[in-house]
């Protein structure tokens, strides 16, 4: 389970991937997320993915990566996100990973 905070709002959801593997591991940054439609302050699953960032998919553009944490209430991102940014999130790594991450990301615009 990948889990998100959505920090403008403050709502904190879940990531699963569609398949057992990490479908965010290797995210940089620069590189885009996709979200499923269902994300909500309602939904607390959803799937994510990398995409590029011309697919009308891709949601969130990733502007920092944290290694070695994966406590979405950590703040650990903070140095990535700016006042002005839109709808910021924290995508962690999934619960139980060996290798855990943040991934510090804001709003496509």
């Amino acid at each position: 389970m990948i889990a998100v905070i959505i920090v403008v709002a403050g709502l904190k959801f879940g990531l699963r991937s569609a398949l057992s593997s990490d479908p965010t591991a290797d995210a940089k940054v620069g590189d885009c997320i996709s979200v499923s439609e269902k994300l909500s302050d309602k939904e607390t699953e959803t799937e994510a993915d990398i995409v590029d960032c011309s697919d009308s998919k891709a949601k969130f553009v990733v502007v920092g990566k944290v290694p070695g944490v994966d406590d979405v209430n950590s703040t650990a991102c903070n140095s990535f996100f700016t006042e002005a940014d839109k709808d910021a999130a924290i995508l962690s790594s999934p619960s139980g990973a060996s290798d855990k991450y943040l991934l510090c990301v804001k709003a496509k615009a």
